[in-house]
């Protein structure tokens, strides 16, 4: 019954506008995480494990958002020279560390084509990144993939309208993998 008052509580905050959904997490008006009694952040639905972060979940987000670095071409899971550059000084930077006790890699895919094959295609591409990284040291034991098809767009609907080449440089961003440590 208690949990059924505290999530009526807080629909009714984020009804009223006391609580906003933002990257993940209910915020007050003021953007700071709200906190349920064991101080804990309280999540939206749509939160995801690439919404983490360290002051909610002892998360340390290494890529929160790529830049154009991590990103593949279309229907390709091939790491790039720049990607295997900014995998590389996640590597030496962070994730080699041994307070870091998982690291998770997130393959994600653009909006275009089956939900099967986005599914494939960011799995390849999380493994990629994965097998990379263990070449740089990073222990195996300590990741674990995800491919995430093409949920979590990062462009939204500014591509709308687009054909083609156009339509295809647009999605990029969307084509990405995401590291993440704890």
């Amino acid at each position: 019954m208690t949990k059924n008052i505290l999530s009526l509580s807080l629909l009714m905050a984020q009804a009223s506008g006391f609580a906003y959904a933002a990257e993940g997490y209910l915020t007050d008006r003021k953007g700071q995480e709200i906190r349920n009694s064991h101080g804990q952040c309280w999540r939206s639905g749509a939160w995801t494990p690439s919404d983490a972060v360290e002051a909610c979940e002892g998360r340390v987000p290494v890529a929160r958002r790529p830049d154009a670095a991590a990103t593949f071409d279309f229907n390709d899971a091939t790491l790039k020279p720049e990607a295997k550059k900014s995998l590389s000084q996640s590597a030496e930077g962070k994730l080699k560390k041994s307070d870091v006790t998982e690291i998770t890699v997130l393959g994600y895919a653009d909006e275009i084509g089956s939900s099967e094959a986005n599914e494939k295609i960011s799995q390849e591409r999380a493994e990629n990144a994965k097998d990379f990284l263990v070449t740089r040291g990073v222990p195996a034991s300590k990741i674990r993939t995800e491919g995430r098809g093409s949920e979590k767009s990062l462009v939204g609907r500014k591509c709308e309208g687009l054909k083609d080449d156009r339509l295809l440089a647009c999605l990029r961003e969307d084509r990405r993998v995401e590291v993440q440590a704890r």
